[in-house]
């Protein structure tokens, strides 16, 4: 007989929380279309919520998220601090209580005693209940490193005035615009309180949903999966199953092809030079990670098959040759980087063999890609022997 884990889920309930989060649902569910049916709405309105929507959603997916937890690359501190100013506005917290709570998840994801939004305790709870609980059974949230947030000024500065930030981005300056255009509880209306409800729920869909609904290529050690849907709208953090395999990644969605706002964001201000070291996990890692999923989900479903180990064996053996080759086309650009960066008067006739090289090795990667694609196909496709 186990013994109980002493104040594992007997977090008290924070009342405070529970009435903003209850007066915020009344009043954007009865508040907002009541005020529409007695005053309509206006461009400045729709104008505001979209602004609210937006800005503040990305300085918590580009801001808080991938630049401030995960130090996925480096920006300007005119960048830090407008993440910052308007990270504020989401109202989750700030950038260090955020991050705090974040890398603990990261550390112990599932967990449902150290993780604090564990999907492991249900979907409820990792969507909203554990923002109405008091975090009191985790001492790893003490125990996490914030030393680098710490010695951030930037950060020191929010975290200390969060409260007037909050109180400025979401009261102060919508009503003061409000009365500019003759439309002060309107533009409450709609850029706090209705976008508050929507914006937080879909937010924390990243908590509950993201860890419940979609696909895991990347990894199945936990239960973060991908999925197009969140990702849209989400601004990008839908690809959550990447996310968790390769979390030093300034990118969610690791295709082009992915919707991931977020990634396009900091790839933009890094052209500005405003962001900078954006990190990313290689093609040979992200091949490995899928292949290995790939090996894992045929021998799930082809194993009870008497050929299977002939056919794992050749499938590892394409597989291998595909890493081999897309490794050989890393170290060759990798060469090429380094040519140009030493600017030597041998470096030009060196780049254009270099050039030659490498579209024959990116040629070869492709094709052992395709080829173990191809057997992977036919494994699933044979018949089973007797």
């Amino acid at each position: 007989m186990t013994a109980a884990v002493p104040h594992t889920f007997d977090e008290p309930y924070l009342p405070r929380n529970i009435l903003i989060a209850s007066a915020i649902a009344a009043a954007a569910l009865i508040g907002v279309p009541v005020y529409v049916y007695y005053n309509g709405v206006t461009g400045y309105e729709v104008v505001a919520y979209l602004f609210y929507h937006l800005v503040p959603g990305f300085s918590i997916t580009a801001g808080y998220h991938r630049l401030f937890s995960h130090r996925a690359y480096q920006a300007h501190w005119t960048v830090r601090l407008f993440f910052a100013f308007w990270g504020a506005a989401a109202v989750q917290n700030s950038i260090l209580a955020w991050s705090q709570h974040h890398r603990v998840h990261h550390k112990f994801v599932d967990d449902p005693v150290k993780d604090p939004y564990p999907v492991t305790r249900g979907l409820l709870h990792a969507h909203i209940g554990w923002v109405l609980k008091k975090q009191n059974h985790n001492p790893e949230l003490d125990r996490i490193n914030l030393n680098d947030l710490q010695n951030d000024w930037v950060v020191r500065w929010q975290h200390k005035y969060y409260w007037p930030l909050v109180a400025l981005t979401n009261v102060i300056i919508p009503v003061g615009l409000g009365y500019l255009v003759d439309r002060p509880l309107g533009m409450f209306m709609f850029a706090t309180v209705l976008r508050l409800f929507i914006v937080e729920n879909i937010m924390f869909s990243t908590n509950s949903l993201c860890h419940w609904f979609g696909r895991q290529p990347y990894t199945d050690q936990n239960s973060a999966r991908d999925s197009h849907v969140l990702g849209f709208f989400l601004l990008g953090e839908g690809y959550h199953n990447y996310h968790h395999r390769f979390e030093y990644d300034y990118r969610n969605g690791y295709n082009w092809y992915e919707l991931d706002p977020s990634k396009w964001l900091i790839a933009g201000l890094a052209w500005l030079g405003l962001t900078s070291h954006l990190k990313r996990a290689s093609t040979s890692q992200v091949a490995n990670a899928m292949s290995l999923m790939a090996m894992k989900r045929a021998e799930k479903r082809l194993s009870s098959r008497a050929e299977w180990e002939t056919t794992k064996a050749r499938l590892e053996e394409y597989r291998q040759s595909m890493l081999e080759k897309v490794r050989t086309l890393e170290e060759l650009l990798e060469q090429t980087k380094a040519d140009l960066n030493a600017r030597h008067p041998e470096a030009a006739a060196r780049l254009a063999a270099l050039k030659a090289r490498i579209d024959e090795a990116r040629a070869q990667f492709q094709q052992a890609r395709d080829e173990w694609r191809a057997q992977l196909r036919l494994a699933f496709q044979a018949p089973a022997t007797a």
